[in-house]
C-alpha cells in the first residue's frame, strides 16, 4: 500500500528545511525564488514546510539549480538532519 507523504514525515519536512535554509543563505526571497522557477510563493512555501506532493524529480533539480547546488547535496543534507 502507497502512502500519500505529509508534512509530518520526518524526511519530507528536514528537505523542506533544507530548502529554506539554502534560500535564504542566497539571499533569496520566496517570491524570488518562486519566480526563478515559474511556481507561486505558496507552492515553494508548501515545499518549505516539507509537503512535496507533486513536487517532482525535475521540479527538485530545477530548485536545486537555482540555489547553486544539485539535488544529491540536498538530499545528502536532508538525511543528515533525519540520521
Amino acid at each position: 500500500m502507497t502512502t500519500t507523504p505529509t508534512t509530518t514525515e520526518p524526511f519530507c519536512a528536514a528537505l523542506g528545511r533544507v530548502i529554506a535554509d539554502r534560500r535564504l543563505a542566497a539571499g533569496l526571497t520566496r517570491h524570488q525564488l518562486a519566480e526563478q522557477l515559474g511556481t507561486t510563493e505558496e507552492r515553494l512555501a508548501s515545499v518549505e514546510a516539507g509537503d512535496m506532493v507533486g513536487f517532482f524529480l525535475p521540479d527538485m533539480v530545477d530548485l536545486a539549480r537555482a540555489l547553486g547546488s544539485d539535488i544529491v547535496a540536498i538530499v545528502r543534507e536532508a538525511e543528515a538532519l533525519t540520521a
